[in-house]
């Protein structure tokens, strides 16, 4: 069988064809049957989910994807998990200035509160138990977005361990 090379080769649905054929082949799973000195794992830092990815953010983690399939071609059996740091003081930040809220202890929980169309300024205060619903709410929808761009990368990881 003769195939023909395109006059203009296209990208176009590479990154979601070989996402597909990795995500059904399980190419990235961890082995959990595999013996303790077969396995190499790596341990990252969850970045912190806070709005954006940056530069840096990306540099670090090709590089460790590089040691991971470096890993893998010699024989280890690799556990390259992925999680999200969400919690504390960026996440908090990240909330307060994407709805342009702040939290404020003494008010009461408000079961039919509504988000301004646009970000309040000054900042609109609301119950710590509002605030906790909108820092949920965010960092899930910012993991996603993550976790988009970590697959669009090609990364190594193994999905179903986050």
């Amino acid at each position: 069988m003769t195939r023909k090379v395109p006059e203009k080769p296209a990208l176009e649905g590479l990154e979601k064809k070989w996402m597909d054929r990795w995500e059904a082949g399980g190419t990235y799973r961890f082995d959990r049957s595999k013996e303790r000195a077969e396995i190499f794992s790596i341990d990252t830092p969850p970045p912190t989910v806070s709005g954006s990815l940056h530069m840096g953010s990306v540099f670090g983690y090709v590089q460790t994807d590089a040691n991971a399939r470096y890993r893998r071609m010699t024989g280890r059996e690799v556990f390259y998990p992925m999680g999200w740091d969400d919690n504390g003081l960026p996440a908090e930040r990240r909330v307060q200035n994407y709805y342009g809220i702040r939290c404020d202890p003494s008010l009461p929980y408000d079961p039919g509160f509504t988000l301004p169309v646009v970000p309040a300024d000054p900042p609109r205060s609301v119950s710590r138990r509002n605030f906790i619903e909108l820092c949920h709410g965010l960092t899930a929808e910012d993991e996603k977005v993550f976790e988009e761009l970590w697959r669009t990368l090609g990364l190594s990881v193994d999905w179903t361990q986050t």
